[in-house]
């Protein structure tokens, strides 16, 4: 799930935010603002996992995951900075969310001998996956902006799915 997000995430937000930028949203300024909101989004998912921990953590984990599969498929249609801000902040609202969820049942769960060998996969799906993610990017981009955050965003959904089926995932609290 880590993986997959980040993979259908970063690069068409970077990349293909900045081709949205220039083509929709008035150009480089654009998207300085709307990566602001993903940080200011990101910032509260975390401080709000934090302060109040969910009490079905499932449910959180597949909410939290197809919000960021729906903001990615929003920005297909977005063609205001306001717009485009607003649906990147709900993509970065789930991601912190999910990290400070994931990190803490992670945490709890796993074996004590096991949980820096899990962890350190945790930070390997979220930072060696990138370079895949912006050649995926660059791939889907010649057929717009559109294409590339539609695609993502469905995959994004599908894992959605995939987690909801999970008994595992659907049996944390």
């Amino acid at each position: 799930m880590i993986a997959l997000i980040n993979i259908a995430v970063v690069g068409p937000v970077l990349v293909g935010g900045a081709v949205l930028a220039d083509q929709r949203l008035g150009g480089a300024g654009s998207l300085g603002v709307v990566l602001s909101g993903f940080g200011a989004g990101s910032l509260a998912g975390s401080l709000m996992a934090g302060w109040r921990p969910p009490a079905r953590r499932g449910r959180t984990v597949v909410g939290g995951v197809a919000a960021i599969g729906a903001g990615m498929a929003g920005l297909a249609a977005v063609t205001h900075v306001v717009a485009a801000t607003a649906v990147v902040s709900l993509i970065g609202l789930g991601s912190g969310f999910l990290g400070v969820v994931v990190v803490a049942t992670l945490q709890e769960r796993v074996p004590e001998q096991l949980l820096g060998r899990v962890l350190s996969l945790v930070v390997l799906a979220t930072v060696a996956f990138d370079p895949f993610s912006y050649v995926i990017a660059g791939a889907l981009l010649p057929y717009g902006t559109t294409t590339l955050f539609l695609v993502c965003g469905s995959a994004v959904l599908a894992c959605a799915g995939l987690v909801a089926t999970s008994p595992a995932v659907r049996s944390l609290r």
